[in-house]
């Protein structure tokens, strides 16, 4: 839930932060960089939680987290097993 609240307030914060740096006409202005900075801590707040999720011992990996790890495994080629397959039946 937390999360979710989390998401909330920083895309509504992104909303404002276009708003805001489009009437000032400058990324550099103290308020648009005050509201950036916001939205920063918002991130790292995200991303700590997403880390602490993934850390939790006993608990499964996401969907995602499983995908690559799945990628990151050696694949056989299945087109070399098959050649020796078939030079196994032809020799015969």
């Amino acid at each position: 839930m937390k999360r979710k609240s989390l998401l909330g307030q920083l895309q509504t914060l992104r909303f404002r932060l276009h708003e805001l740096a489009e009437a000032r006409g400058s990324l550099t202005d103290p308020e648009v960089l005050a509201l950036s900075e916001e939205a920063d801590r918002l991130i790292v707040a995200l991303q700590q939680m997403q880390r602490d999720e993934l850390t939790i011992p006993g608990k499964q990996p996401s969907a995602y987290d499983r995908l690559r790890r799945d990628l990151k495994k050696p694949v056989s080629n299945p087109e070399h097993s098959s050649r020796s397959t078939f030079a196994t039946t032809s020799a015969r």
